[in-house]
């Protein structure tokens, strides 16, 4: 079925909107350059790679969430530490350009 339906439209998914500008940080995101759905259809992944200077971002939410800009993974901000995580994502990475 191709029929556009509004119930699955998923709204405004902005989630470079309203955060620090910068190339540095969300200035150049580009989200969505690179957008599918998991296997199961539950969640959506969207890349931004232009984010933290290139080394780009990778968002994966929930569809069935109320609130879209709940995080399930995202890669960490420059200089986070996150306990078990790997090492940070070189600059020029480009994370999110295929997802």
């Amino acid at each position: 079925d191709l029929r556009v339906r509004d119930e699955l439209d998923g709204g405004e998914w902005k989630f470079c909107e309203g955060r620090a500008q910068g190339h540095e940080r969300f200035g150049t995101c580009q989200q969505g350059l690179a957008a599918a759905f998991s296997p199961d259809r539950r969640y959506v992944l969207l890349g931004a790679p232009g984010t933290y200077n290139w080394k780009g971002l990778l968002f994966v939410t929930n569809i069935e969430s109320a609130a879209p800009d709940q995080r399930v993974f995202r890669t960490p901000e420059p200089g986070e530490r996150v306990p078990g995580a790997a090492a940070d994502v070189a600059h020029n990475s480009y994370l999110g350009s295929c997802v």
